[in-house]
């Protein structure tokens, strides 16, 4: 069972972010999602994008880096901080009442809080380009439970990302 990156985002309040993780291709190959978030300056919400890909599929007891990527489409530089991705929904087509599969079957491991992303104007970076180690990288993956876990098979996960932005424009 293998677990991949798509594309399907969601934008909510200017600051959450989400993407869609579903079953990985004949490949295993992980491929990348994509959202945007914001940064508030002086009551004006500007955005700045965020996505991500694995190098790893998904599938029970293993976690995989998000290697993040950051980008600001602003004429001025911000600082990205406090990136918090979440679990929102799991879409599971095989999960039956017998072999469920549920938010509880999957977990995310966070960046450390003090990450901060400096984004020039008009630049972007990713988390494996400032050279992070890759312990200060974040981590999604599914729980190995003693439970028979086949309902995941072909499941899609959708993240979202919480970010804050600060900038002295």
């Amino acid at each position: 069972m293998h677990v991949a990156l798509a594309g399907t985002t969601v934008l909510i309040g200017g600051l959450v972010l989400a993407h869609v993780l579903s079953a990985a291709p004949q490949s295993g190959q992980i491929t990348g999602g994509s959202g945007s978030g914001g940064a508030d300056l002086g009551g004006t919400i500007v955005s700045f994008a965020i996505s991500g890909h694995t190098q790893r599929p998904i599938s029970p007891g293993v976690m995989v880096r998000l290697n993040l990527k950051l980008r600001n489409p602003n004429g001025f530089s911000l600082t990205a901080s406090r990136i918090k991705v979440t679990v929102r929904a799991v879409s599971a087509p095989r999960a039956t009442h017998s072999l469920p599969c549920t938010l509880d079957d999957f977990a995310v491991q966070q960046a450390p809080g003090s990450l901060q992303v400096e984004l020039g104007d008009h630049k972007g970076t990713s988390l494996r380009r400032l050279d992070l180690a890759k312990d200060m990288w974040p981590r999604v993956g599914m729980l190995n439970t003693s439970a028979d876990q086949d309902g995941c098979k072909k499941a899609s996960l959708t993240l979202a990302y919480t970010a804050f932005g600060t900038t002295s424009h």
